[in-house]
């Protein structure tokens, strides 16, 4: 029944087209599948359309464009009909991208910030010297080598060497100055301040300061020592790297008080001369004064400088009372003893200084002192 119903199809084909089409159609119902090429092919132009046989699935041709898409090629002969409609399909389009929840910032709780680094505070010894011989003798002269001994090992400790300017900056605030500093003091003035100190001084470039006894200028000998001549004193305060300052003028003794003692006359009320009175406070106050007066003349004719600013007091003695009376007289900065560092803190009215001077006081000694004062917080 079936080749019947074919060769009358065949016989009432009006085109060769025709017929190949309906082969293609019985073929496709008999086997499943197309030739390959024969699906893709369109019909002629003026060719009828081809009616749908009985019991048999619609084939209409799929429109193919003249040239293929970049990266295809046209199904060669013998490729299946399955095989063409894989490769003339549309690429399936990739899955969306899954957007990530942003994540949650959690507040963190206050956290105490870090305390910033302790600013380092400059320190400085005052180191107290009175002689220096070629041998040491007594209590109060070292001689040469062991100054130099002292300098050396200062130097190696890395410690800077202050100026009476750089006190007074230090006091200020002490904004930019070293941690860690020393200054060498010479009191009372003696002749080998510019004989002994000053080469030394020059030889390792360091400054050096002496509290000078004014009236005692041009004499021979006071407490068993030449003291500096008024040409000497103003070489040093000349040479660009010594200094002078005040230690008194006539306020380096002491004098009998009330109670028949003797003490320091800059903070005492003492017996008037030849007489067994003693001076009242109005009396003490002008005497006082006075001194404080005629030290700060004498180093400004000296050519001391800022040196007229600074004194020590005679036996490390002071008293707020003496203190006041000196400001009087122009001084601001003054200095006593108690083996302690100066500090920005420090009150200018009783700068502490460190002994540094006698002869049983060696390098190491002082090297070990000094690292303990600096140690102290």
């Amino acid at each position: 029944m079936l080749r019947y119903t074919l060769s009358k199809s065949l016989q009432g084909a009006k085109t060769l087209r025709l017929r190949t089409l309906l082969t293609v159609g019985i073929l496709v119902v008999l086997t499943g599948c197309a030739p390959a090429g024969l699906s893709q092919q369109r019909p002629s132009h003026g060719a009828e359309p081809v009616p749908a046989l009985a019991g048999a699935e619609s084939v209409r041709p799929a429109a193919q464009p003249d040239t293929p898409p970049q990266g295809q090629t046209r199904p060669q002969s013998g490729t299946t009909a399955t095989a063409t409609a894989t490769a003339t399909a549309p690429a399936a389009k990739p899955p969306a991208a899954q957007i990530q929840p942003a994540a949650t910032v959690q507040p963190q709780p206050d956290q105490p910030a870090a305390p910033p680094a302790a600013k380092a505070v400059p320190r400085l010894a005052i180191l107290v010297y009175h002689d220096v011989a070629q041998s040491a003798s007594g209590g109060y002269t070292i001689s040469q080598a062991q100054f130099e001994s002292q300098l050396q090992m200062l130097k190696d400790e890395g410690y800077a060497f202050y100026r009476l300017a750089d006190v007074e900056r230090l006091l200020a605030g002490g904004e930019g100055l070293p941690e860690k500093a020393v200054m060498l003091a010479f009191d009372d003035g003696y002749q080998s301040f510019a004989t002994h100190v000053l080469p030394v001084a020059r030889q390792y470039n360091v400054p050096a300061v002496c509290f000078a006894v004014t009236k005692y200028m041009d004499f021979d000998i006071i407490f068993g020592l030449p003291h500096m001549s008024t040409v000497e004193l103003k070489e040093v305060a000349a040479s660009g790297l010594l200094e002078l300052a005040g230690h008194s003028y006539d306020g380096h003794r002491t004098a009998e008080t009330a109670d028949g003692s003797h003490r320091p006359v800059l903070i005492n009320r003492i017996r008037k001369p030849q007489s067994t009175l003693i001076e009242t406070d109005e009396e003490y106050a002008a005497r006082v004064r006075n001194d404080f007066a005629m030290t700060a003349t004498v180093l400004k004719d000296l050519g001391a400088g800022i040196g007229s600013r600074h004194f020590t007091f005679p036996f490390t003695a002071r008293s707020d009372e003496a203190v006041s009376l000196g400001r009087a007289a122009g001084f601001q900065y003054f200095y006593i003893g108690g083996e302690q560092l100066v500090r920005p803190d420090t009150d200018p009215g009783a700068i502490p200084r460190v002994h540094a001077g006698a002869p049983e006081i060696s390098a190491e000694v002082l090297r070990d002192r000094l690292r303990a004062l600096f140690a102290q917080p």
